[in-house]
């Protein structure tokens, strides 16, 4: 965070800032096209000295510094504040519109799931009275369990396979541990 760099001068009623500190505190209430001045500190002030409105009386222009009177300070930093006041707010607007509009996704997931839910258990409502219904409900848990056996055959035989590969191995080992030891 930038600050103001506040001097106060000995004897006399007025504050300085320095055209860097000045410039790059108060780019907020410039527009974008201005803010391409900044690498002219000078110019930029100028400018921005401009956009703040600031009567003549209220501040002076030196070589490297602005004086302002007492009070402007205050003043400046209060416009800054409400700025700053003015961007964050559209911040957390657009935060928040992004939030509700994703709780309102999941709510129309939710209400396109109730509607599935339903329509199925109407279909199941009227089904179950049905006599090809009740047939296919007792045949089910049957077919099921011969996919089982099957599934379990395919299983042995891939442990089987796994173990003659094993074996096959293993004679390997030896036929060449045997060799090692020969030699």
């Amino acid at each position: 965070m930038v600050y103001w760099k506040v001097f106060v001068l000995s004897g006399k009623d007025s504050l300085t800032v320095s055209f860097t500190k000045s410039s790059s505190k108060g780019t907020l209430f410039l527009p974008r096209r201005l803010y391409q001045l900044l690498c002219r500190w000078n110019e930029a002030t100028e400018k921005l000295v401009e956009a703040l409105n600031l009567e003549e009386n209220e501040f002076r222009m030196g070589y490297s510094k602005i004086f302002l009177r007492a009070g402007v300070i205050g003043a400046l930093e209060d416009k800054r504040d409400e700025r700053v006041k003015e961007v964050l707010i559209g911040f957390q607007t657009l935060a928040r519109g992004w939030l509700a509009r994703k709780r309102f996704r999941k709510l129309l997931d939710l209400r396109v799931g109730v509607l599935v839910a339903q329509r199925n258990t109407r279909q199941y409502f009227i089904l179950r009275k049905w006599q090809w219904w009740r047939l296919f409900t007792k045949v089910k848990p049957l077919l099921s369990v011969t996919r089982q056996e099957e599934e379990f055959k395919e299983k042995e035989r891939e442990i089987e396979l796994a173990k003659k590969q094993a074996d096959e191995f293993q004679v390997r080992t030896d036929d060449l541990q045997a060799k090692l030891d020969a030699a």
